[in-house]
């Protein structure tokens, strides 16, 4: 019946007193060709047409057809697995902080590590009043484009002053996503090299982070080092993944070397 709707294989004939329908001893092979036809996943319109041109060489046809486009499924799914994965890995890091009360947390003095990045720099909107979904979501598409596997969280460098976003609209800003394609290269993939830097980690809003980078700064200075580079901030919980604005988690970070 299912092959009389799709067209296929009309009965012979069909009583209507009894709704019965009858096929012939060909119709029965053709049910099993198209039965074998169905197996490897061929589509109707491909079924309809292998039964009025039944030749060897446009069954290949259709099977080399079905094979290429199981390979590009295959090949997106795949992409997809290793990008679900990766994302995982980063709410996986990211809960080791998750559990944090809100506001900013103790200093600590590390190297940032060697990253290969996508980014894109351009002055425009850097309030922290207002998220950079749109700077998220040029990055992201970039990442799709180029096939790339993110190895970090989303993050921003300010090469102005830090006060800047806290106060002005306008400001140099570059998002950056670390990538775990280390040869790639391209106008939107750069390295950024480890350095030593000064950094807490902030829980709650980005509009908040004001009296966090103002203590970093004195720690820093307290600590007999000296600020030699732009703010950079690590957003390791971030909007994208659902959660209130108040459970946000952020790095904020400075380059920094001791004072002579």
């Amino acid at each position: 019946r299912l092959y009389d709707q799709n067209g296929l294989l009309k009965p012979l004939e069909r009583y209507e007193d009894n709704n019965y329908s009858y096929y012939s001893e060909q119709q029965v092979v053709d049910a099993v060709m198209i039965r074998e036809m169905k197996l490897p996943g061929l589509p109707v319109s491909e079924k309809k047409n292998l039964l009025q041109t039944p030749t060897l060489g446009n069954f290949k046809l259709e099977l080399e057809s079905k094979i290429a486009a199981l390979q590009h499924d295959i090949d997106a799914l795949h992409e997809q697995l290793k990008y679900t994965r990766s994302v995982h890995e980063l709410v996986e890091n990211a809960l080791s902080v998750y559990t944090l009360e809100g506001g900013s947390h103790n200093i600590q003095f590390d190297e940032m590590p060697p990253q290969t990045v996508l980014f894109i720099r351009r002055k425009g909107y850097v309030n922290a009043n207002q998220l950079f979904w749109d700077r998220y979501n040029e990055l992201q598409k970039l990442r799709e484009e180029l096939q790339a596997t993110p190895a970090g969280p989303f993050s921003a460098i300010f090469y102005d002053h830090y006060f800047n976003q806290f106060f002005f609209d306008e400001g140099d800003l570059e998002v950056y996503l670390p990538i775990k394609e280390a040869g790639k290269t391209g106008p939107n993939i750069r390295k950024i090299e480890p350095f030593q830097r000064a950094s807490v980690v902030f829980v709650g809003w980005y509009a908040k982070l004001l009296a966090s980078y103002v203590d970093l700064v004195k720690q820093i200075e307290k600590n007999g080092y000296k600020i030699v580079g732009p703010g950079y901030e690590e957003y390791i919980v971030e909007f994208s993944y659902g959660v209130p604005e108040e459970e946000c988690v952020t790095r904020i970070s400075f380059p920094v070397e001791p004072i002579n």
